[in-house]
């Protein structure tokens, strides 16, 4: 598991992420993956009318379609409107209760999702405390594809925020806006990029 900072002047890293880079990165990810904005927007809608059934059942077959794969995604859906809209109310809940951890492990309780989909929908649940742990990341930075996966990425994420941050070198624009889920889309992109990098 990668360390981005260790007081004892250990690091350990298999993926390199420059400042100067972090902008490009978040732009090629937007081409690349358009809909972020209506995604968190329509995060925002359930928040506000809590969790309606059918609104959250066509919430979650939205991420599966802007991740364009939708690869066990009737076998989700099968679960219900009722089941999925309970879990994305209780999911909400333990983020805004700083448990963004076991907010993904709820949302993985979703029948079939795994630890990658229940990722993603906590991120456009909250971009700002959450991020997705997909296959790219997992295979070429080095996280297990678990909830302890998941969590040491949030963390390392969480991290490089403030690392980026404080760095001249980042665009100041980008410095301002910047969330943990914009480190962990420039860190896709670049490992994405890389992927000469062995698992």
């Amino acid at each position: 598991m990668p360390v981005l900072e260790h007081h004892s002047g250990l690091v350990v890293y298999r993926v390199s992420l420059d400042p100067r880079e972090v902008s490009h990165l978040l732009q090629e990810h937007r081409l690349r993956y358009p809909g972020c904005c209506d995604l968190e927007g329509q995060a925002r809608q359930l928040k506000e009318k809590n969790f309606q059934p059918d609104a959250c059942l066509h919430f979650v077959e939205q991420v599966y379609r802007w991740s364009k794969s939708v690869r066990n995604l009737s076998q989700v859906l099968n679960a219900g409107p009722d089941e999925i809209a309970s879990r994305l109310r209780a999911a909400m809940k333990q983020i805004d209760a700083g448990e963004e951890t076991k907010a993904v492990e709820t949302l993985a309780g979703i029948p079939h999702i795994g630890i990658s989909y229940a990722s993603k929908i906590a991120r456009f649940l909250h971009p700002a405390r959450c991020v997705i742990l997909d296959s790219i990341i997992r295979e070429h930075i080095g996280y297990p594809d678990d909830i302890w996966g998941y969590e040491a990425f949030l963390r390392d994420c969480k991290d490089a925020v403030h690392m980026l941050k404080a760095s001249p070198s980042l665009n100041p624009e980008c410095r301002e806006r910047l969330r943990v889920c914009d480190v962990e889309a420039a860190l896709f992109m670049n490992a994405r990029k890389n992927r000469n990098v062995s698992p």
